[in-house]
């Protein structure tokens, strides 16, 4: 049996964990306005992959597209698909004012989900003062259930402010269809 001070203590630090909790998962929380949504797929009926192990960089404070980081996918009559997109790169995020530098995916010219405010940070950058700042990340979103067509699933890369530059290497855009 512990004594008053332990159990005392012991439950402070468990208060101290569910303030944290709160503040982080509120933070988080107002990172996007998207609310919970749910699709269902069923098994993977095609992936397409395209790569790139060039560099590439922008000051652009528009999304544009990383360049050739763009597939076709194929929705069959008769049927739906869920799409699965997952955009990887080594990318460096560097200026003065950086809010962090964004990556989207579109399919269909749409803004995959999760998307909106803040959805599409992919580096916040870092101190150049501490040296390589070269870090890997990656990105997945989905869109769907989708009715047949063909869908262009394309990655585009933009930065906060002009004194920001968004640079990426070894990238890789992976593309799955599911049945839905």
């Amino acid at each position: 049996m512990g004594t008053g001070f332990a159990r005392a203590r012991k439950h402070g630090a468990v208060a101290v964990a569910a303030v944290v909790g709160m503040v982080v998962g509120g933070a988080a929380v107002g990172y996007s306005s998207i609310t919970t949504t749910k699709a269902s797929g069923g098994a993977i009926t095609a992936v397409r992959v395209v790569r790139d192990s060039n560099n590439v960089s922008t000051a652009s404070t528009t999304f544009i597209d990383v360049p050739n980081a763009k597939t076709k996918i194929n929705v069959a009559a008769g049927t739906k698909a869920l799409i699965i997109a997952r955009f990887s790169a080594t990318s460096t995020c560097e200026g003065t004012s950086n809010n962090g530098c964004e990556v989207r995916i579109l399919i269909g010219g749409v803004e995959a989900q999760p998307a909106g405010i803040n959805a599409s940070v992919f580096d916040s950058g870092t101190d150049a003062s501490s040296g390589d700042s070269r870090e890997a990340h990656m990105i997945e979103r989905s869109l769907g259930p989708l009715g047949p067509g063909s869908y262009t699933v394309e990655a585009q890369m933009a930065v906060p402010n002009n004194a920001v530059t968004l640079a990426l290497a070894n990238w890789n855009l992976t593309v799955e269809r599911a049945n839905a």
